[in-house]
């Protein structure tokens, strides 16, 4: 990898994030299996909710999984980037957790927003042009979300590197992300865009009928998840984002 201002090595970031992972396997299993074990309980307790109560319950679905995603980003971040946590517990929401939701949120509402924008023109001037996907042209829809969807994703990419920052303490801002990231945008939507779609569009689609099925599954889309995390953070370092002398410190929160 190189230092800011230089590119980001893509092989490099990858084999980074998978050796650190298996430097803190230990860390990282109790991480996993208490994730594992909660999403595949909220999995498997909501949607006998949906059956009986409607699809309202969806909703706060994901709202609880996003709430035991940031516990779960937060940890791995620090992990990866060598940041301890000689106070907090393997589990504990704090300041910390509730300032990464926040931007978490602020992130993927740029991301919606842009994505939602392209689209329409997209629409509007595939339209005008008669280059419209039939709805039976499966690989022309495809094709036509993955192209819709890069500008959100080049966004995205240059703008999620203020998660790891405030998972380590750092008051970062989006003008300083996107400041950081400048040459390596599109390496970035290699990284944290495409090889994520391409590992999501290999995984079997898995139908849960029980608590030991959904938990068995979480566990194994937390390890996915795990290495998602832990690429951005690898390449946060990589674009200059963390040094050896930064500023962060293991707080009390």
């Amino acid at each position: 990898m190189q230092a800011m201002n230089g590119s980001l090595g893509v092989v490099d970031t990858i084999t980074t994030a998978v050796n650190q992972l298996w430097a803190e396997r230990k860390t990282l299993a109790r991480l996993l299996i208490l994730a594992g074990f909660v999403n595949g309980l909220l999995d498997w307790g909501l949607a006998t909710l949906v059956e009986s109560h409607g699809w309202g319950w969806y909703y706060v679905l994901a709202v609880l999984h996003t709430l035991v995603y940031t516990v779960l980003a937060v940890r791995v971040h620090r992990l990866v980037l060598g940041v301890p946590n000689p106070i907090q517990g393997i589990v504990r929401w704090s300041g910390r957790e509730t300032k990464f939701l926040g931007w978490l949120v602020v992130v993927y509402f740029y991301f919606f927003l842009i994505m939602v924008a392209f689209g329409v023109v997209a629409s509007v001037v595939a339209g005008i042009v008669g280059v419209l996907p039939s709805a039976n042209d499966s690989w022309g829809m495809a094709l036509g979300v993955v192209l819709v969807s890069l500008p959100a994703a080049y966004l995205l990419a240059r703008l999620s590197v203020l998660l790891p920052a405030i998972a380590i303490d750092q008051k970062r801002n989006l003008a300083w992300a996107w400041s950081l990231t400048e040459g390596n945008g599109w390496r970035l939507v290699l990284i944290l865009w495409v090889l994520p779609m391409l590992v999501s569009a290999l995984l079997p689609e898995v139908e849960m009928s029980g608590l030991i099925e959904s938990t068995a599954w979480s566990l194994f889309l937390g390890v996915s998840t795990a290495i998602q995390i832990a690429l951005l953070s690898v390449a946060f370092k990589g674009v200059g984002g963390f040094t050896e002398l930064q500023e962060a410190v293991p707080s009390a929160e």
